[in-house]
């Protein structure tokens, strides 16, 4: 238990992802077997109490180890703060990638609702002619400026397509060292499977993550 412990009191006292021991869960799964033995001697002894007390701590600093990890992932996705992928263990990796993806199109459905404006009808005169609209401030900043100033700021001029997901995903080519299974990019496409050899063009975020594992190596066009 005492690995555990050292790994839980390294992530509550860092504010960045700690790497942990790939072999973690598997190390947790000994201990909790070995206290599940100790459980087995008769109620009220001393051996059943220390072994419940053991497996309570034992639950207590596993999982507020993968709590603490899954808000600084979430914080991280959130601020677009870079991670170490070498520091997640792989489905931590999966797990953050996918919190990439839905980040990613959230902001992108507020740009689109955002940029997209209905065109506004003139309005009428009792006697039928256009009256001009008064032009809208272009942001709050602006409005506080214009009653500050007594001056109306004209309206920003939006195109009314919202930016490609090309022009957003950066894209890295890398060869892949081994065999891997397809993967669900952060743009929804499938990748993959991969074979050794094979040169894919990914999203940076998926090819770091197989760089860092030492899965794929980024190849570079040559001069």
């Amino acid at each position: 238990m005492e690995s555990i412990i050292k790994v839980w009191e390294g992530e509550r006292e860092s504010p960045q992802l700690t790497p942990v021991p790939p072999d973690i869960e598997q190390t947790y799964q000994t201990e909790r077997e070995k206290l599940n033995e100790q459980l087995a001697s008769p109620a009220g002894s001393i051996e059943r109490r220390m072994a419940e007390k053991a497996l309570q701590r034992l639950e207590f600093y596993y999982q507020d180890i993968f709590f603490l990890r899954k808000e600084k992932l979430m914080s991280a996705s959130l601020q677009g703060t870079e991670v170490i992928a070498a520091a997640l263990l792989p489905w931590e990796q999966q797990y953050y990638g996918e919190l990439q993806r839905l980040e990613f199109y959230y902001k992108q459905k507020i740009i689109a609702q955002h940029l997209i404006q209905p065109p506004e009808r003139p309005l009428a005169s009792s006697s039928g002619t256009p009256i001009a609209r008064t032009p809208k401030p272009a942001s709050l900043t602006s409005v506080q400026e214009s009653q500050d100033s007594a001056e109306v700021v004209p309206s920003v001029e939006i195109p009314l397509s919202a930016p490609k997901e090309e022009d957003i995903i950066a894209f890295v080519p890398v060869r892949f060292l081994r065999a891997e299974g397809a993967i669900i990019g952060v743009d929804l496409r499938e990748y993959g499977p991969f074979e050794e050899g094979e040169i894919a063009n990914l999203p940076e975020i998926h090819a770091r993550i197989f760089i860092a594992n030492g899965v794929a190596k980024q190849i570079f066009p040559s001069a």
